[in-house]
């Protein structure tokens, strides 16, 4: 009783006490009826005697019958025929009345899942901008007023504790930060100390960091360090500041400290107001100036409309982004360092022309708003910059998986899983073989437009989402409508897990006249799987065949994923390392060496 909803518990009362009413009425009908039946028939008088039952009244003339003659009536049946009418309109009565409890209160609890819907947007950083709406009906009225007392309460008292951990900690730092340079210019000028005063002199080091660290952490805690989006922050006093701070050891070190100018930083309010169009053109405004000083490479600035983003890369080749979405939404920021840097002197000499088309199905949550996307992105954007027309697919259906022909190369960004399920009606069969997960969310409609996938299952439905199966491929790509695509997948458990290998997702898209097919055993890592991917296509663009540019990832990044992930340090790796296969012509190439153009250095030569 207690896991049920407020609205469930109310209909079952309901329920409960209509049926009781009606159960007791009815016997009370029922006895009344049946009484009065019995005094009916006891007051008729008559001659001979008729029989009235279920089968119909026995025929006789009244006018047949003498004045005098005694007549009797026996009902037969017709007693227990008005009980059994008055049970089955009980019960009609009992159920079209629990249904209409369900209904009336749903409608009646409404203004409580407002209320709940409100209180679950509370959070701790809006404590002073959240209120629960009060203008409801009465019941809630002093809940609502009630709840957003304590709101108040609380955010006062976070706000005094983040005050006072804020003044704390911006009072220790500056002490600290003296603290710190006066045992760093002592152990310069004394480097010939006692043992002992070394060590105590390093121990003093160290712990005076921890401190410095402690007091920073403290500090970020107290979200003193952010101000007003309206403000401008004057930058004048923090630098009179930080020279009064280093005054003396500057003034060992004969070093004098100077400021020119009066800087200020503007919040970001006004980036906030402007449009999603102005944020590009001011992104490309500061990014080229940027490209003038030298700082990012002009030839690697990429404006994604659509997506609103502006990707380049800095001119050591590491890459970056600009996400032009509203400041408040929970956009991931673009964190460069996890893709790779790029050697632009090498990309240079690629060739030039048109290498083709290619497609990344991109088929993780959340779409634009996923850590993933910039990534991809920028993808798309450099290496259509590189001759290579790159588009994404954020909305893959699978409908979309069956257009894969209209591509030179094809890569499966998506959730994979090597997944065991039902199959069949009569003769039912189990089936475990990886299959492809689809953001797609199924419903009626779909469902009859991909009657004949499903029921073959091409198609198959987890947790009300379409997966791919190897067959799906065979089937729609009968007959070697791929032609010569080559098919990239970073999905996991793609080519099964390593106790059971399984290659019927690479023979399906082969057998379908893909080119050539890779992909990996077992879970991969994202970030190991992206990184190949980034470099396996960019050597591609080089010119190099598939498995020369696999090779070189692998070489790059490790044979497999728990290299890469020990390499960067990792303390709990998976259980088993995700490696990638090549399966078909392994030689193949975006651009064949006979028809690459001359590189423009040969034509001046020439």
């Amino acid at each position: 009783m207690k896991r049920l909803s407020l609205q469930w518990r109310i209909t079952l009362m309901s329920v409960l006490l209509i049926g009781i009413t009606c159960v007791a009425m009815n016997l009370l009908l029922c006895s009344s009826g049946v009484y009065y039946m019995d005094t009916i028939a006891d007051s008729l008088q008559g001659g001979g005697t008729v029989i009235l039952n279920d089968s119909g009244a026995a025929s006789f003339d009244p006018q047949l019958i003498a004045p005098n003659e005694e007549l009797t009536i026996v009902v037969d049946g017709v007693q227990g025929r008005f009980r059994t009418t008055n049970w089955y309109i009980t019960a009609a009565v009992t159920l079209l009345s629990g249904i209409l409890a369900y209904f009336v209160s749903g409608r009646a609890l409404k203004p409580l899942r407002s209320f709940a819907s409100q209180v679950e947007q509370v959070q701790l950083n809006n404590l002073a901008d959240m209120r629960i709406d009060e203008d409801t009906i009465s019941e809630f009225r002093q809940l609502s007023r009630s709840f957003n007392q304590m709101l108040e309460r609380l955010n006062n008292a976070f706000s005094a504790q983040r005050q006072f951990t804020g003044n704390a900690a911006h009072e220790l730092r500056t002490p600290l930060a003296l603290m710190q340079a006066q045992l760093e210019l002592f152990s310069a000028e004394h480097p010939d100390v006692r043992p002992e005063t070394a060590e105590f002199l390093t121990l003093l080091r160290e712990q005076t960091e921890r401190l410095t660290q402690m007091t920073k952490t403290l500090l970020e805690m107290s979200n003193l360090q952010q101000v007003a989006r309206n403000e401008q922050l004057q930058l004048a006093p923090m630098v009179e500041e930080i020279f009064t701070d280093l005054a003396s050891l500057a003034e060992k070190r004969s070093i004098t400290l100077e400021a020119e100018g009066d800087a200020a930083l503007t919040g970001s309010d006004a980036y906030a107001e402007m449009t999603r169009a102005q944020r590009l053109d001011a992104a490309v405004a500061q990014l080229q100036q940027l490209a003038e000083e030298g700082l990012v490479s002009a030839r690697s600035l990429h404006v994604d409309e659509e997506n609103g983003m502006v990707s380049f890369a800095y001119s050591c080749g590491a890459l970056g982004g600009v996400l032009v979405e509203d400041p408040d939404e929970e956009n991931t920021p673009f964190a460069p360092s996890e893709l790779p840097a790029v050697d632009l002197h090498e990309m240079s000499n690629a060739p030039q022309g048109d290498l083709g088309s290619a497609m990344i199905y991109y088929a993780f949550d959340n779409t634009v708003n996923s850590s993933r996307y910039p990534y991809y992105s920028y993808m798309k954007g450099f290496w259509t910059a590189m001759g290579l027309h790159t588009r994404i697919d954020t909305t893959v259906t699978v409908s979309d998986l069956k257009r894969m022909n209209d591509y030179g190369l094809c890569i499966l960004s998506a959730h994979g899983s090597y997944y065991t399920y039902t199959s069949g009606f009569l003769f039912k069969q189990t089936r475990t073989e990886p299959v492809i997960l689809l953001t797609e969310e199924s419903d009626f409609y779909k469902d009859l437009y991909y009657g004949i996938d499903l029921l073959t299952h091409r198609v198959i439905k987890i947790n009300g989402l379409y997966c791919i199966t190897p067959s799906f491929f065979q089937a729609a790509y009968r007959g070697g409508q791929l032609k010569d695509t080559v098919v990239l997948s970073e999905t996991c458990e793609f080519l099964g897990v390593s106790g059971s290998l399984d290659t019927s997702m690479a023979d399906a898209l082969l057998a379908g006249g893909a080119k050539a097919v890779a992909g990996y055993v077992n879970n991969v890592y994202t970030v190991y799987s992206r990184s190949m991917l980034w470099d396996t296509v960019n050597h591609l663009i080089l010119g190099q065949t598939l498995q020369e540019s696999v090779q070189h990832s692998m070489d790059t990044y490790g044979a497999d994923d728990l290299v890469w992930y020990n390499a960067q340090g990792g303390k709990r790796p998976h259980a088993a390392a995700a490696y990638p296969l090549l399966f078909g012509d392994v030689g193949v190439r975006l651009i064949e060496p006979n028809a690459a153009p001359v590189p423009q250095e040969v034509q001046q030569a020439a």
